[in-house]
């Protein structure tokens, strides 16, 4: 069964703050054991030897066991340790115990183990190996060595410390040995604290794991939660539907991504539909403007060849309106077949061409049109402005945008074209008008084919609208950048920026 990323977070830091804690606890364990053993070692040992020489200046002075014997009993509570002296033969000399507490201790202590039998049974290996141990470490001290162990007490069932030393004459001979057995008291009950005070601290990790959880959840799952049901969302089609993003994380970037997406898919799903909307048009100016003129031709030759029409005058009047929507016929298809031949990019060969002189050659022809609507039209041409492109197209376009500054500006206003060199070294050319203006809502859409803004079908609404989708191709074969600023009632600016000669 699947669990949720919040169970799984706060499995994750159980798990992670039950990990850490054992490694803790264990690491602890044997540091603590390590140093407390050492340490208790070092202790005997050095109390060890000067037990040692303490004792040899007591046989010295007197030979008499009984006052080694004394001096051991005395240092046993000192010590905290139980003290035994042995002889060249190793046998016991003194201890810190009299013989008889030491039988009885025996006798009590092997009294419980009836009681016990089946732990003695038990403990019997154990026992076996801490003898062989003893054996072989009191093997050593006799060739004038100091051995210590670590064993398990046979009968109190707990780890002590046996130091042994070798008692020596003044001339470095082995007479003897001291043995020393001192139990690490307090160590478990030191060890047991530790335990509480590391289970305590996992309760406290536990609880911290919970709330972190909690508040991770919340920083993180219910934000993906929120970015699960806009994508839901956007798969319905759905856009607006935005995530809350707060903080500045990576799981913030994610929603700001997000949202970004969405935003970003709307505006693709509505240019689509606009384009879906301009190729619809598209058809359906195509089908216009070739329907037009067809039927207008049929029609007059119709009446021609039929004889509606006998009157010379009529014929004749026909008969040219024929020849013009022939011509009209023949631009469209020129047109629409100067966009096909841009669009593929079949004309490669270019040279340097002065803007500035075709700027001024269009002007001079446009300057009839534009005395018929009173419109002044100036040029500002700087010389030797050129640029790396293909004469004719050039020549096209500065056709097409002064053509229409002309159309599409009222009786008795302005129109200027300018050529000029910018600061790095691009040729700037511009059209500027006081004309009707092109609203802002429909700019992004002039180049398109058969775009009007009027969406006027009519014979005088404006031309073919192929004009301004023939000047983008030749801008953009040309590497050239364009920029329309308009307001609708005060004019048009149209910017073309050609880059420096490669």
């Amino acid at each position: 069964m699947n669990k949720s990323l919040g169970k799984r977070i706060l499995y994750s830091f159980m798990a992670i703050s039950a990990l850490v804690l054992f490694c803790v606890s264990m690491g602890l364990s044997f540091i603590i054991k390590d140093y407390f053993w050492e340490n208790r070692e070092r202790e005997i040992v050095s109390d060890g030897l000067e037990v040692v020489k303490k004792i040899s200046e007591i046989r010295k002075k007197d030979t008499n066991k009984e006052a080694v014997e004394e001096y051991l009993q005395s240092v046993d509570h000192f010590l905290r340790a139980r003290l035994w002296l042995l002889d060249q033969d190793r046998k016991m000399i003194a201890a810190s115990r009299p013989i008889r507490q030491q039988r009885i201790k025996r006798e009590d202590t092997g009294q419980a183990g009836q009681g016990h039998a089946h732990e003695n049974k038990e403990q019997r290996p154990q026992t076996a190996r801490s003898n062989n141990q003893i054996q072989a470490m009191m093997d050593e001290v006799y060739n004038g060595q100091i051995r210590t162990i670590r064993t398990l007490h046979p009968y109190f069932n707990e780890y002590v410390i046996l130091v042994a030393l070798p008692v020596k004459d003044d001339g470095g001979k082995v007479r003897g040995a001291l043995l020393l057995n001192t139990p690490v008291q307090g160590l478990e009950t030191f060890l047991v604290n530790i335990y509480y005070y590391i289970a305590a601290v996992g309760v406290l990790a536990f609880a911290l794991s919970w709330w972190l959880s909690k508040l991770l959840t919340r920083r993180i799952v219910q934000p993906l939660v929120e970015m699960k049901e806009n994508a839901a969302a956007m798969a319905q089609g759905d856009y607006t539907h935005k995530v809350a993003v707060k903080g500045e994380d990576e799981v913030a970037d994610l929603g700001i991504s997000l949202n970004s997406l969405a935003a970003d898919i709307e505006a693709f799903v509505a240019q689509t539909e606009r384009m879906e909307q301009l190729r619809r048009d598209f058809v359906a100016n195509v089908s216009h403007e070739l329907r037009t003129p067809i039927t207008i031709i049929r029609g007059y030759n119709e009446a021609i060849l039929d004889g509606t029409i006998t009157q010379p005058e009529k014929i004749a009047h026909y008969q040219t309106m024929i020849r013009e929507e022939t011509i009209r016929l023949e631009s469209l298809i020129r047109e629409l077949l100067d966009i096909s031949r841009l669009q593929a990019r079949v004309e490669k060969d270019r040279e340097e061409i002065p803007l500035d002189v075709i700027v001024a050659e269009v002007a001079d022809k446009l300057l009839v049109k534009a005395g018929e609507k009173n419109i002044k039209l100036t040029v500002d041409a700087q010389k030797n402005s050129f640029v790396y492109g293909m004469g004719d197209r050039l020549v096209q376009l500065v056709m097409i945008l002064a053509d229409n500054a002309v159309k599409y500006s009222l009786p008795g206003g302005s129109v200027n074209l300018s050529v000029y060199t910018g600061e790095n070294g691009a040729t700037i050319f511009t059209v500027k008008d006081k004309g009707i203006g092109i609203p802002s809502e429909e700019q992004p859409y002039i180049w398109e084919r058969f775009y009007k803004v009027d969406k006027s079908h009519a014979k005088t609404g404006g031309g073919s609208g192929l004009g301004l989708a023939i000047a983008k191709e030749i801008i953009d074969i040309h590497n050239a950048d364009v920029v329309v600023s308009s307001t609708a009632g005060q004019g048009t600016e149209i910017t073309v920026t050609f880059p420096v000669f490669p």
